[in-house]
């Protein structure tokens, strides 16, 4: 329990999702999770992102994922469904490829079948990958989905790595 604790501090922090398992962040059956999801996307596949209105990030079948009362659906593999009504726990993150242009900067969005969009940008230094996480707390109502989308401020870019994190809190 220790070891799910540290690896979802990390993963809200935006750190090392890249190397955590995630199945050890729901715990696996009897961890007391009535209703959440974890998706993990490391590199496969890598998806383009141009610098326009925000593009939604795909996690396709190959993806990691663990999933507890929360469907990743069928048609649309960027979006989680929710079961319930409640208070819902999201942390997301992207990471994007070096910039080789110039300085850049992602800014990533949460959609949701509600339309709340809630944003955090982070920096592509030049020559370095970049990225942006975020935590929020929305309320959804069974049947609501969301989305991580993500848009280059200047420069189109690759996505290398993704999360999206969702767990019922009330």
């Amino acid at each position: 329990m220790l070891q799910q604790a540290r690896w979802t501090q990390e993963v809200l922090a935006g750190t090392n999702a890249d190397k955590i398992p995630a199945s050890a962040l729901m715990g696996g059956a009897g961890a007391g999770f009535t209703e959440g999801a974890v998706l993990v996307k490391n590199n496969a596949p890598e998806q383009s992102l141009p610098a326009t209105n925000g593009t939604p990030i795909y996690f396709p079948p190959v993806t990691e994922k663990y999933l507890v009362g929360v469907t990743h659906s069928a048609t649309d593999s960027s979006r989680l469904i929710v079961a319930s009504t409640g208070k819902f726990l999201v942390a997301c993150g992207i990471t994007v490829e070096p910039s080789t242009a110039g300085n850049d900067e992602v800014q990533i969005s949460l959609t949701t079948s509600v339309t709340t969009n809630q944003y955090q940008t982070g920096a592509v230094p030049l020559g370095s990958y970049g990225g942006a996480s975020m935590t929020t707390v929305l309320s959804l109502t069974a049947g609501n989905y969301v989305s991580l989308n993500a848009t280059p401020i200047f420069y189109t870019r690759k996505e290398v790595g993704a999360y999206l994190i969702v767990y019922r809190i009330g």
